[in-house]
């Protein structure tokens, strides 16, 4: 609704002049903060309800003190509450039961306080939600009045929900549309035709229709205000120019939503593509610690057993170095041996040489003949015969 502030609803305000008004639908605010301007301004008060509020309602209650009253809560919840109406906007829930029953304990509740029926500015009175009820939470609208809804698009034209794209695919919209107790403006018309009073309404196309509902007791003799709305009014053919443009521009927003879906819908693909690659990748850095935990395992066993053969050479070359060792003493030992043996046998050599020689002598000789007579009676007689010998021998050596 805020859209409309500068053209419509601030001209028209300002000559209404109104001290009480409410606003159902809050959502973000701005307009919130529009109308809280001309209330301090005016020294008028604004009563706002919005069960879901999209902005810091407590930060705008200490800026304007007793002139902001605020309800988080649904309008058919709070209505009965207010003491009094000059200018209700209504922006809310956009079905026909909830804007149906808003009108409706609006009039009631002023009949109760005995004031005139406020000014309504009725937002969404064209197309998607003039003639198909909206649900922002299906669970609050009575089962009778509750129309079969689906979280699907809406082109102009279609009567039918799109199964893929068009407008607001994101929110709970009716089946279908232009049929009994169904939509905005069908509540209002409805509403009218049931009303105490006398009631006109004024559309205005663009941005999805705004409608003024007031009754001639409101307007009598307000000539400026009068004048304010004729000039709203327009010829047949302006109407369908306006309607023209409003299409075309719905008709952009429709391709908008289509390409914010398929942008959203390539984003999610491709966040699910990066959310795959960082599980390969966290599968892949798990499967590379896991290689690298096994390899400085294997190394450490390689390690391991190189330290044990390193130490087996080491034993087998000292047991290796020992025995060379033990060798080389035999060896030694054996070459000590066999210098001994030489030795030996060479002294046994001389000793036999040294024995020959003894017994080759003439004095072994003699010697020998004497022990040989000492051994029978016939040595003893040819000992002189071996005597004689013995002693031409040594003369014969000399």
């Amino acid at each position: 609704m805020n859209v409309f502030w500068d053209t419509i609803i601030e001209p028209l305000i300002t000559k209404l002049k109104p001290k009480h008004i409410v606003e159902i639908g809050a959502e973000t605010g701005k307009n919130t903060v529009n109308l809280l301007k001309y209330c301090k301004e005016n020294e008028a008060t604004l009563y706002s309800i919005d069960p879901k509020p999209q902005f810091d309602v407590e930060q705008l209650k200490q800026d304007n003190n007793d002139r902001f009253i605020f309800y988080k809560a649904l309008s058919l919840n709070v209505i009965h509450q207010l003491n009094s109406f000059d200018l209700v906007l209504i922006d809310g829930d956009h079905n026909w039961y909830t804007v149906y029953n808003e009108l409706k304990l609006i009039e009631k509740r002023c009949q109760e306080l005995e004031i005139p029926f406020p000014f309504i500015i009725l937002h969404d009175i064209d197309w998607p939600y003039g003639r198909r009820d909206l649900y922002y939470s299906p669970d609050n609208i009575p089962d009778a009045f509750r129309k079969p809804f689906q979280k699907k698009g809406m082109k102009p034209g279609i009567s039918e929900l799109k199964d893929d794209g068009g407008l607001n695919p994101h929110l709970f919209n009716a089946v279908y549309e232009n049929n009994f107790q169904n939509g905005v403006l069908t509540a209002a018309e409805d509403f009218m035709k049931e009303s105490i009073h006398q009631l006109e309404m004024v559309k205005i196309s663009g941005f999805f229709g705004l409608g003024l509902v007031f009754s001639e007791e409101m307007i009598l003799n307000k000539k400026e205000i009068i004048s304010f709305i004729e000039t709203l009014k327009t010829s047949e053919t302006l109407q369908k120019y306006l309607e023209k443009l409003e299409l075309g521009r719905i008709e952009e927003l429709v391709t908008r939503s289509n390409l914010g879906l398929l942008y959203n819908e390539s984003k999610l693909k491709i966040e699910v593509n990066q959310n795959e690659i960082e599980e390969q990748k966290a599968q892949i850095e798990e499967q590379k610690t896991q290689f690298e935990s096994e390899l400085l395992k294997y190394q450490e066993k390689l390690d391991e057993q190189k330290k044990t053969f390193d130490q087996e050479i080491s034993k087998y070359q000292t047991e290796a170095n020992i025995q060379k060792n033990a060798q080389l003493e035999l060896s030694n030992i054996i070459k000590r041996i066999e210098n001994s043996i030489h030795d030996r046998n060479r002294e046994i050599e001389e000793l036999s040489n040294t024995i020959n020689k003894i017994e080759s002598s003439i004095r072994y000789r003699i010697g020998e003949a004497f022990i040989e007579a000492t051994k029978s009676p016939i040595q003893v007689l040819k000992l002189p015969v071996k005597l004689i010998k013995l002693f031409w021998e040594s003369k014969k050596f000399k």
